[in-house]
């Protein structure tokens, strides 16, 4: 076993070992794994497993879950769906709130008894063999169903508006039909308790008790190592992992995802490597190291050739790819991808799962991108229709559907659909007491887009202005996303005449432009500026022959660097040229 100084210090190092060390790749992830720190010593007690004894066959049938009714009593019967609907009022959930939580959960009901239908018929058949992994399956699936509505029974007000969350994070029943021992494992736990105990640090989560969930998944990590259990410590791993991006802390993830990946290579588990490996593409973007992402997206994709499943991985795993080439301005490859991910996600999850909502918001972002506008209204329309019965109004996504609506809107030149969707955006923001956070700026800049393209100057100008104002709270004076909204004020000052007001905030737009980190704003800057002084040497009578030929020369060199970007944005190539030539013959 690797000692913890010897570990690997980053991804950089690890996929560098991985594609030169000629051994075998489980003999390579434990030398990689086997000395990562876990974080969280202190929660060893959350959970306690009995000792480890050598593995013995399944005592649990298949054909005991042939009695369904039976099997549900007490864990979705009448008596449970009343308690429920019950406790959520108490919570003061809204009566649409509590039917689509018990929507979903009869859902889930619906597809766990045919699973079982299925498995039964097998089992009887003569086919006991591959029945029974199916059957440990599906006994997880109903013990997960039994966490959430107990969960339910006793969720706190604060957490009423997140049962519907919770009740679409449970995994289908169908993710059962493939499911098999391991291959390799003397040591595997057949006890199922721990995993149901894993599920519920998912409910937890979901319910929005972050902290509670993250001690739980790290007793079960802890405990796992201790007694040798590697699929146990892949799998709680990986949810300690989810748990700790989800509090904010992506780089305790990153560590927590290696040792994840290293049990589940060592232990032979595909679909934790896949899980792992899907999680961690999105760590590493949120930790802005995208190309370590896109050589680890190499090795995910092999993982994925040889492990089939009903879908949902590679749904999943081609959304997180999808979402780095967003990032990255490979607007094309993104769509592909995430048009894939679309048609995986629906199968295999339903048409109307919020993941699904989510896919269609990514894959109108790159269809608007790639200025397939009327293609990403139809999008979004969906996802705006699907996110709204899926979520509650506070989820950060249903938001973004709107604010990225609102956009392809008026890119359309519908500024009336746009400006409500800014205004529906802006009110749940304001509800949630999200006013002060990035998509609250977005809103407002959007709002003072709309205002713009009307010539309603004023209140162009007080949209930008609180832009600005959120940002600089949230990113100090100097950060390149003032630029924006320092332009926004530039224009709209320009537009009712107050000139030296306009030229201060542009000139001030092109100074954080030219540091390094807003390399990307000076093209825009350069250009707005050149407007201003523009319309301040038109109004006050100074346009002489060099006046209009330095002012040019700068807007030529804005157009130059728009030109020379590496996402070059078409339509604002085509506006600057056009304002130049209309302007060269004076």
């Amino acid at each position: 076993m690797v000692r913890p100084g010897e570990r690997w210090r980053s991804m950089d190092d690890l996929l560098a070992q991985l594609g030169s060390d000629p051994r075998p790749p489980v003999r390579r992830w434990l030398l990689v794994g086997g000395g990562v720190v876990l974080a969280g010593v202190a929660a060893a007690a959350a959970f306690t497993l009995a000792p480890v004894h050598p593995i013995a066959a399944p005592t649990t049938s298949a054909l005991a879950l042939c009695d369904v009714d039976a099997v549900l009593a007490g864990v979705w019967d009448d008596t449970r769906r009343q308690a429920v609907a019950a406790a959520l009022r108490d919570a003061q959930a809204s009566e649409l709130q509590a039917r689509r939580v018990a929507a979903v959960l009869e859902l889930r009901v619906e597809e766990w008894r045919e699973m079982v239908r299925q498995t039964c018929a097998q089992a009887q058949s003569g086919a006991r063999a591959p029945a029974e992994p199916v059957a440990a399956c599906l006994r997880r699936r109903l013990a997960g169903l039994r966490g959430l509505s107990d969960a339910l029974l006793r969720a706190p007000k604060e957490a009423a508006s997140r049962g519907l969350v919770a009740a679409w994070s449970l995994p289908p029943a169908t993710s059962c039909a493939d499911a098999r021992w391991p291959k390799e494992a003397p040591w595997h736990q057949v006890d199922e308790r721990p995993l149901a105990e894993l599920d519920r640090a998912g409910v937890l989560g979901a319910l929005g008790d972050v902290a509670g969930a993250l001690a739980l998944a790290r007793g079960l990590a802890i405990t796992a190592r201790e007694q040798g259990d590697l699929p146990l410590q892949a799998e709680a791993l990986h949810r300690q992992a989810a748990l700790e991006r989800a509090a904010g802390d992506p780089a305790a993830a990153e560590r927590s995802l290696l040792t994840a990946l290293w049990a589940a290579e060592a232990s032979h588990q595909d679909e934790l490597v896949i899980d792992s490996e899907t999680l961690l593409l999105e760590v590493l973007g949120d930790l802005g190291r995208d190309d370590e992402a896109i050589a680890l997206w190499q090795r995910l994709t092999a993982v994925l050739q040889r492990r089939s499943d009903d879908g949902r991985r590679e749904s999943a795993a081609l959304h997180a790819i999808g979402r780095l080439l967003l990032r990255r301005g490979r607007h094309a490859e993104a769509a592909t991808q995430l048009a894939l991910a679309l048609r995986l996600g629906e199968r295999s999850l339903s048409p109307e799962h919020p993941q699904v909502g989510r896919l269609l918001l990514d894959l109108a972002l790159a269809q608007a991108r790639l200025g397939a506008h009327d293609e990403a209204a139809r999008q979004l329309d969906r996802a705006v229709q699907l996110l709204r019965a899926a979520l509650p109004n506070d989820d950060p996504a249903l938001v973004q559907a709107h604010l990225a609506r609102a956009e392809v809107e008026r890119r359309r030149g519908r500024l009336r659909e746009a400006a409500a969707d800014y205004e529906l955006a802006e009110s749940l923001l304001v509800a949630s007491g999200a006013q002060g956070r990035e998509p609250m700026a977005l809103a407002q800049l959007g709002l003072a887009e709309v205002a713009r393209a009307q010539e309603r100057w004023p209140a162009a100008e007080a949209g930008f202005t609180r832009a600005l104002q959120i940002r600089e709270r949230l990113h100090g004076a100097a950060d390149p996303s003032l630029i924006e909204p320092l332009i926004g004020q530039c224009i709209a000052a320009t537009g009712r005449g107050a000139h030296d007001q306009a030229i201060a905030s542009c000139r001030r737009a092109l100074e954080i432009s030219g540091r390094p980190s807003g390399a990307a704003g000076v093209g825009a800057a350069r250009l707005a500026l050149a407007r201003a002084l523009w319309a301040q040497a038109a109004s006050t009578a100074t346009a002489t022959p060099s006046v209009r030929t330095q002012i040019l020369g700068l807007a030529r060199a804005g157009l130059a660097e728009l030109q020379a970007a590496d996402h070059p944005d078409s339509r604002a190539i085509a506006e600057a040229a056009d304002w130049i030539a209309g302007r060269s013959g004076q």
